[in-house]
């Protein structure tokens, strides 16, 4: 089935709509652990096509602006962690946006990996600190920084070798040529920096 991509205001109505009915403390954390892995279209068969998490990230690298065609993606490493965070120069994501595509985010790692307990090592958010953190806490279980200058996720950088479960190589030919389709469409100069981003990240985690 083909995906299309729901443009980022379409997106923030229907969270809107969302937030009207529902407490909207850490509505986004709650949204986005609710998250199953079709919930993110191509990007999730092209995931289940990796044979680890560090395959996964470098397909994350070249076709994040299919998903997210937004802001800009980083990804850093020390020697204990991976940091992936994404900018708001461009524009600036409502609260429950950035909230529950981060909560995904994670919650999508989780399933890959088969390890539901995986916990952040640092987030980073944009927006101040709400009055009730423990929502946030308790889902990814390390310290939130609000009031960030950046969104932003630390892993340990062990996860880069973890295996994804339920790996499916015979999607790898389909996923792909449906995710080319859609970076096509993207402006050029997009593609280019997609690619120039993807291998300086390997060529960084290689050393």
């Amino acid at each position: 089935q083909d995906q299309e991509r729901i443009p980022l205001p379409m997106f923030e109505l229907m969270l809107g709509q969302i937030q009207q009915q529902y407490d909207p403390v850490g509505l986004g954390i709650l949204l986005g652990e609710s998250a199953q892995m079709e919930d993110v279209g191509v990007i999730g068969y092209l995931s289940l096509s990796c044979g680890t998490f560090w395959e996964v990230v470098l397909r994350l690298v070249r076709y994040h602006r299919v998903a997210y065609d937004v802001n800009d993606m980083q990804i850093n490493f020390s020697n204990d962690s991976i940091e992936i965070s994404w900018s708001s120069d461009r524009t600036l994501p409502s609260r429950l946006v950035e909230e529950s595509l981060l909560a995904l985010f994670l919650t999508v790692i989780r399933q890959l990996i088969g390890d539901p307990e995986l916990k952040a090592l640092s987030v980073g958010l944009l927006y101040g600190k709400p009055s009730d953190t423990s929502r946030y806490e308790r889902f990814f279980g390390c310290p939130i920084h609000f009031a960030s200058e950046q969104t932003r996720l630390q892993l340990p950088i062990s996860v880069l070798s973890a295996p994804v479960i339920c790996t499916n190589p015979r999607l790898t030919l389909r996923a792909e040529q449906q995710a080319e389709a859609m970076l096509s469409a993207l402006p050029e100069d997009d593609r280019l920096i997609a690619e120039l981003r993807r291998v300086l990240v390997e060529c960084l985690h290689n050393g």
